[in-house]
């Protein structure tokens, strides 16, 4: 697995800060760490296994339902995609990628 840093260096002055942080703006370095590094981790899943057809990243405190999860897959796999077709499930902003689920706690 991948954890991030509980310290990083302080965000770059020139570091944007977007309204929609919200009570996120006050959250503690090492949330902030973590924001930080994830993209780290997902380039090191990419590397690590290349050719996989999913990536499912997760945080630590996650419950994942491994047969609905199957499950999700096997329908993506045969009504919703087309093979070669891209499709990102989880949280965005501002995204030019086309399909994609927004998910989160509830």
């Amino acid at each position: 697995g991948f954890w991030p840093p509980k310290t990083c260096p302080d965000c770059p002055r020139s570091a944007k800060k977007f309204a929609v942080s919200n009570e996120y703006k006050n959250a503690p370095k090492a949330w902030w760490c973590a924001q930080r590094y994830y993209m780290d981790a997902l380039a090191n899943l990419v590397r690590t296994f290349p050719t996989a057809k999913y990536y499912f990243l997760a945080d630590a405190d996650t419950v994942v339902f491994t047969s609905v999860l199957h499950k999700l897959l096997r329908l993506l796999d045969t009504e919703v995609l087309s093979p070669g077709q891209d499709l990102y499930m989880g949280h965005g902003r501002i995204l030019s990628i086309g399909r994609f689920v927004m998910s989160g706690g509830g």
